[in-house]
């Protein structure tokens, strides 16, 4: 989230994608809360979220969650990453293709 507000300007685009078995049955109460359960995170998506399924998750290569994706202006994945990301390696990577 905190790079949607960040680089939105810039043209960074943050799509969320749920790849739950239950879909929006199990997106929607997760969405109304305002912290998570397991981090205490916030989680007040600005960003839109959708559904994902099997096709999607074969079309990007989608092995285990969590997956963070950069996708470069050419619609091309330029950076995959399986885990929770190193932020300011992230940052940098974001950068770097907002540039092209």
């Amino acid at each position: 989230m905190e790079f949607d507000r960040k680089y939105r300007k810039d043209g960074l685009a943050v799509i969320g994608v749920s790849m739950d078995d239950k879909g929006w049955e199990a997106v929607r109460p997760f969405l109304a809360k305002k912290r998570d359960d397991e981090t205490g995170g916030m989680i007040a998506m600005q960003y839109p979220i959708v559904i994902g399924n099997d096709a999607l998750g074969s079309r990007f290569g989608l092995t285990s969650m969590p997956m963070t994706l950069l996708i470069d202006k050419a619609g091309k994945i330029a950076v995959s990453h399986t885990g929770v990301v190193d932020k300011g390696n992230f940052e940098a990577n974001i950068r770097q293709l907002l540039k092209q």
